[in-house]
């Protein structure tokens, strides 16, 4: 059986766009819950709608600044706006709260590479495929670091 591709995108987008309305619903009631704004963000970053994911994991931060999920999420979403100095910073502090937290290791690894640091990303991405070695989103990090780094083998 053939799975149409347009209408399964059009439903998760429906089923996101039910999601979106159901948590801030639930935001009525309880305004400072860093879950909701956390879950609230995940959905726009999903749909693209990256200034308003933003503006709900920045929420989450602000009610929640020890959660290195959180915190990780308001990395992401900085990353996805194109401010990469502070999602840098986030990738940093969420790795502050959970050192071995190889989601933050990888993307702060890849951040760094992609800003002419790959000595300081290799190290990083090391440990990051240390914590997940089937990973291969850190794999294909590691690689092309080793390639900016002239080790291609």
């Amino acid at each position: 059986m053939a799975l149409n591709h347009k209408n399964s995108k059009t439903s998760q987008n429906l089923d996101l766009t039910r999601s979106v309305k159901n948590f801030l619903s639930l935001l009525t009631n309880e305004p400072n819950n860093p879950e909701i704004h956390h879950n609230l963000s995940i959905c726009f970053r999903q749909l693209g709608l990256y200034e308003k994911a933003l503006k709900h994991s920045q929420l989450a931060y602000n009610f929640a600044p020890e959660s290195p999920t959180i915190i990780l999420s308001n990395g992401i979403s900085n990353e996805l706006i194109g401010n990469i100095p502070n999602a840098i910073k986030h990738y940093k502090e969420a790795i502050s709260f959970r050192p071995n937290y190889p989601e933050a290791l990888n993307n702060l690894g890849r951040l760094l590479d992609e800003q002419n640091l790959p000595l300081e990303a290799k190290s990083i991405l090391d440990r990051a495929l240390n914590l997940e070695k089937n990973n291969p989103d850190i794999r294909v990090n590691l690689a092309n670091n080793c390639i900016a780094l002239g080790n291609p083998a």
